[in-house]
């Protein structure tokens, strides 16, 4: 029999049942958990820290953005209205820099949508790596079998040498390959 030492989603339930009873072996270790990593992570010192660092960025990036966004109104404003008094050369000019201003707060804009997520990436990584470490020694020092984290995934963080899926899976394959 089983135990669970924290309850585990139903999802996961079937998962490790099916996984139990199909390859006709048992696990070495009854325990079984699940993290909420969203509660982790969100009480994570750490963690929190890195978003910090990625608000600031992000109120960085917000205020550059602003100021270029300040910047090409003003010489658009310019341009339009200085356009009647202006020689056909200075208009044109006029234009090109109104042009230029708002092809850098397009460009900027553009960087920051890209370099966001790889930013939040670079900081949280190596968060999430120490946790996922820590949750793998936690799992073998206190013989768990198996260390789920929940989220959309349902990841398995940790699992005992020979009930990792894809062993399960090749052992199911072997028996089915015998019968």
């Amino acid at each position: 029999m089983i135990s669970f030492t924290i309850i585990l989603r139903k999802n996961f339930a079937h998962f490790v049942f099916f996984a139990v009873i199909s390859t006709g072996c048992t696990p070495p270790a009854n325990k079984l958990a699940y993290v909420d990593t969203d509660r982790l992570l969100n009480s994570y010192q750490a963690m929190l820290d890195a978003r910090r660092q990625y608000q600031r960025q992000q109120q960085e990036w917000q205020h550059n953005l602003g100021t270029l966004e300040q910047e090409a109104r003003a010489a658009t404003d310019t341009a339009q209205r200085l356009s009647a008094t202006l020689s056909p050369a200075a208009r044109a000019t006029q234009a090109a820099r109104a042009q230029l201003r708002q092809q850098q707060y397009l460009s900027y804009r553009q960087a920051i949508e890209q370099q966001a997520p790889q930013e939040m990436q670079r900081l949280t990584q190596p968060v999430l790596l120490h946790v996922n470490k820590y949750l793998r020694q936690y799992g073998e020092q206190h013989g768990y079998a198996l260390i789920f984290a929940t989220g959309e995934a349902g990841t398995l963080v940790y699992g005992q040498p020979g009930l990792m899926p894809i062993d399960l899976a090749a052992r199911h394959n072997h028996i089915v390959q015998q019968t």
